[in-house]
């Protein structure tokens, strides 16, 4: 390998020892590439990338824009594992072919030397020309030396800490104002002497169980610096996260050994969202820092001090000219005048000067250096484009995607830096790492062991095409935000089904993560919610077949019940009706036998044969037959002879007297139900009349009358006390009028007649000196059930015109004296009455 350091094809080296060589080991290595890719036959670049991916331990090919990019001389390869499997294939195609080949083409050992060259000159060359401005990257602790122009605050800051140590302090200032370099550079760096342990997070970055775990050292001061901590608002979504962060701070005042005090460094405009909070509400109303803009002094400081420190001057007027180009910048007529600058601004200052120093003559920087870089109003557009020159058109889309998954955006706020995972990004594209070395040699991102990020904000505001792409997709990259942050929460709760995305929600959401590359949960994540969707409709589809399936054979299991129900239906349709048939024969059999001795109940069994067949002509033809028959039915509830019975005029009560001493009434539709009379007669009931009205029922008894209300049958109500009446009343009748009451004797010659006004306690009185006359016999129609004896029936009515009573008898044989409603009096027969309905008689 020594022998080879002389050696480079067409390159000669001075004999110093120190002298660099005159022909750059990356232009040697570039054209042997190109040489040796001539000498394998000038392959297509598809061929050679599957070539590449078909090598026995090697993964996936090698990219076609990398090869490309190195066959044209845009780049070295940052990686030798990355080289090696071109070189391999380019090599066989050189053996396979034939052709003459020089010998250092065909040893990989002098293309790891000068790959080795290659990489070491450029480290060397940018350790040689370390630029002592940081540029969009804030100052750090160890950049202490360079730090200059916030003296002042850093002293204050200091006195603030001093005052509250173990306390929570706050730095409050604009947006890019300098806070993070402040507390780094300055707080940090001079406590740092004072033997404190300093400890440094960020939100986005640290969870409340993170804060527990830091390890400190044994000095016996501490500080925490939670920088960025508007992050606290713009990484977590759930209030719950950020009280739980806010409370675990609070909480590391009160943990054994030393006091640890706690600075934040917030931008102004998360003021009032750190107000809601009140854990922060006292911090920053009595122990808070304002930083505002520096002073044109102090401006000139910032400038000139690192100059300074690398041992070079600025040339003459270019001091002056960045200072006024940063204060005149802004809106308003009075903007070049401004003794200071908009403190969102500062970062440009920073940035001017280092690309100042890329275009400075020797160790000096110039004015036309200046001008090159684009001044303060235009640095970081010209960083930005001149990077984006360098990349080729594949790499460009590569760039935007990765670029703004780098952003935040914001909802109602401003847009801010998003710290991505390397993995995440890679997976993205190819041509990550390759657009990832150009973004971070311009120090638009800043590249850590495992994530990158954009060097600083003001790159989201400077730069138009950045903004762009932005505002063009907002609501994309709002998307994206979303799904990246559920993606997160899915794979810290180990991966559920619960939290995947709907149907509905992942038809949303998937034209904005469909370029998502594999390995990363914001990719998995709706790849599993679409395998869980998969799953749920097979499991759908499964369950449909298996109804349909069940709908079939319930279908067919049905056709036969109802095949067999049927046949089983007609065979117990015709055993019903041979049944109905001797059922109705049956009937008319024994209504037949018993028409003579018993018609009611005759007509009763026709009636049950006609309903069981109302379409026979014969049976009806019997059943019209009993219309003109008087058909008796036998009610109980008298336990002995029933003496008298009362229709209501209206037709509705049926009232009844018996010798067991009971009055019941009834109703003539319901003539089975029957309601006492209450009250305990000591004698048998010998009358019962209606009044007109029907409202009033009177009782008569062995000397004993009274009245009762009837309104309510269920429950009659007596009209004051009983009338002594003196005598047994035979028969009693209400006047038209329902204000008198006649009743007779059973002795016509002993005033037979008797008046009296209902409800009056006067006595009865005789109707006449004269004994009533019988009159004539009333032709009326009887009940005969079998035939018996005959008496004398007496009968009592009132005119409508006067209140004289009259008095009827009712001769026949075995005359004798009796009480009877137009019937023969026989021990088998009962009183009876007729209805107002002539259909109806009792």
């Amino acid at each position: 390998m020594e022998r080879l350091a002389g050696r480079f094809e067409g390159a000669t080296v001075a004999a110093s020892g120190d002298a660099e060589p005159r022909i750059s080991p990356r232009i040697v290595f570039l054209q042997r590439f190109s040489r040796l890719y001539e000498a394998a036959g000038n392959p297509k670049l598809e061929a050679l990338s599957r070539a590449t991916g078909r090598l026995p331990g090697h993964g996936e090919a090698v990219p076609i824009q990398r090869i490309s990019d190195w066959r044209t001389g845009r780049a070295i390869p940052a990686r030798w594992e990355t080289f090696e499997p071109v070189l391999s294939v380019l090599r066989r195609y050189v053996r396979e072919s034939g052709r003459p080949a020089a010998p250092e083409l065909m040893n990989e050992q002098q293309w790891k030397w000068l790959w080795d060259r290659c990489i070491r000159e450029r480290r060397d060359a940018t350790a040689s020309t370390r630029c002592p401005y940081p540029g969009l990257t804030e100052y750090r602790q160890t950049d202490f030396e360079l730090f200059s122009g916030r003296e002042q605050a850093t002293t204050e800051l200091l006195t603030l800490i001093d005052s509250n140590e173990g306390q929570l302090v706050a730095l409050v200032g604009a947006s890019d104002a300098g806070k993070s370099s402040l507390v780094a550079a300055g707080v940090a760096a001079a406590l740092e002497t004072r033997n404190w342990s300093i400890r440094t997070v960020t939100p986005s970055r640290t969870s409340a169980h993170d804060l527990t775990n830091i390890v400190w050292g044994e000095e016996e001061h501490r500080l925490l610096v939670v920088d960025q901590f508007e992050e606290l608002f713009t990484s977590r979504e759930s209030d719950r996260e950020r009280t739980e962060f806010l409370a675990t701070l609070d909480s590391l005042r009160a943990q054994d050994g030393p006091p640890t005090t706690v600075i934040i460094a917030v931008r102004a405009d998360f003021y009032a969202r750190c107000m809601e909070y009140p854990a922060l509400l006292d911090t920053l109303a009595e122990r808070s820092y304002l930083l505002g803009p520096m002073n044109r002094g102090e401006l000139t400081r910032a400038v000139t001090r690192p100059a300074e420190v690398a041992g070079c001057t600025l040339e003459n007027g270019l001091l002056e000219l960045i200072i006024n180009d940063l204060c005149g910048m802004g809106e308003g007529a009075d903007a070049t005048e401004r003794r200071t600058y908009d403190p969102s601004l500062l970062p440009l200052l920073s940035h001017v000067m280092a690309a100042t120093w890329r275009h400075r003559k020797g160790r000096k920087p110039t004015l036309a250096g200046y001008r090159e870089a684009g001044g303060v109003r235009g640095s970081v557009t010209t960083t930005a484009e001149t990077a984006w020159a360098e990349l080729t058109e594949t790499q460009r889309a590569a760039a935007k995607n990765i670029l703004l998954a780098l952003v935040n955006a914001g909802r109602d706020t401003k847009d801010t830096r998003r710290i991505a995972s390397r993995d995440e990004i890679a997976s993205t594209t190819t041509e990550a790492d390759v657009v990832l070395d150009v973004l971070a040699t311009s120090r638009l991102v800043t590249l850590e062991k495992d994530t990158a990020y954009l060097t600083h904000e003001i790159v989201l505001d400077d730069w138009r095409r950045l903004r762009d792409w932005i505002d063009e997709d907002r609501v994309g990259v709002l998307e994206r935000q979303r799904v990246n942050t559920d993606a997160a929460d899915w794979s810290r709760a180990g991966r559920p089904a619960s939290r995947l995305y709907s149907t509905s929600r992942l038809v949303e959401i998937r034209n904005q993560v469909g370029d998502s590359g594999s390995g990363t949960p914001a990719a998995e994540f709706p790849a599993a919610a679409e395998a869980e969707r998969d799953r749920r409709d097979r499991r759908a589809h499964r369950l449909k077949v298996a109804a349909a399936l069940t709908a079939v054979v319930v279908l067919i299991l049905a056709g036969l019940f109802y095949w067999k129900s049927n046949q089983a239906g007609q065979n117990s349709a015709l055993a019903a009706q041979r049944s109905t048939d001797e059922l109705v024969a049956s009937l008319l059999s024994k209504a037949e036998g018993m028409e003579g001795s018993d018609p009611s109940l005759s007509a009763q069994l026709v009636m049950a044969a006609y309903r069981l067949r109302a379409a026979d002509p014969d049976i009806a033809s019997r059943l019209l037959r009993f219309q003109t028959l008087p058909l008796a039915t036998t009610l109980s509830g008298h336990g002995n002879r029933v003496n008298q019975v009362a229709i209501s005029p209206d037709g509705v009560l049926l009232a009844s007297a018996g010798s067991d001493a009971k009055v019941l009434l009834r109703e003539i539709a319901d003539p089975a139900h029957a309601a006492a009379i209450p009250e305990s007669f000591s004698a048998p009931i010998s009358s019962v009349a209606f009044s007109p009205q029907g409202r009033i029922l009177a009782v008569g008894t062995e000397g004993r009358l009274r009245l009762w209300d009837v309104s309510n049958p269920l429950h009659p109500n007596a009209f004051g006390p009983a009338v002594e009446s003196g005598t047994k009343a035979v028969h009693l009748a209400f006047s038209p009028d329902g204000r008198t009451l006649a009743r007779t004797h059973p002795n016509p010659s002993a005033h037979p007649c008797a008046m009296a006004q209902p409800g009056a306690s006067t006595r009865w009185a005789p109707a006449s000196p004269e004994p009533c006359r019988p009159r004539p016999p009333q032709t009326l129609r009887t009940v005969d059930r079998g035939g018996g004896r005959g008496g004398p029936q007496w009968r009592c009515h009132l005119r409508a015109r006067n209140r004289v009573p009259a008095r009827h008898r009712h001769q026949g044989p075995d005359a004798g004296p009796g009480l009877g409603c137009d019937t023969r009096r026989a021990p088998h027969l009962r009183p009876h009455h007729h209805r107002p309905d002539p259909r109806t008689l009792a």
